[in-house]
């Protein structure tokens, strides 16, 4: 199991990760990183918290517009899809809940 060490808005945190995913969690970490600092600039806040819990509710908007629109591609069977799905459904998850757990920690 990998470790990275990830930066998101004033804080580092130390993640696990599977082995060979550590370069897809850092970019996605940097991306939570700047949605989470536009969203400071654009709030005028810096209750972190709020931060995360709001780029959160973003990302999954973005995400249910994504299915959806995936949902009534014709390009993929209803297998591959709900396969695929799953999988991004799962990663968000599991996201979601360490971002919960380091917000409650906080």
């Amino acid at each position: 199991m990998g470790v990275i060490n990830v930066k998101v808005g004033t804080r580092s945190y130390q993640l696990a990760c599977e082995e060979g995913q550590e370069k897809k969690l850092m970019l996605t970490a940097e991306d939570l990183d700047k949605r989470v600092d536009n969203l400071s600039r654009q709030m005028r806040t810096g209750n972190e918290s709020l931060l995360l819990v709001m780029s959160s509710l973003m990302l999954l908007e973005e995400f249910n517009e994504y299915k959806n629109k995936y949902e009534i591609s014709k390009d993929f069977s209803k297998a591959q899809k709900d396969e695929e799905v799953t999988e991004v459904l799962n990663t968000i998850s599991s996201y979601l809940e360490t971002l919960i757990e380091k917000i409650e920690k906080n």
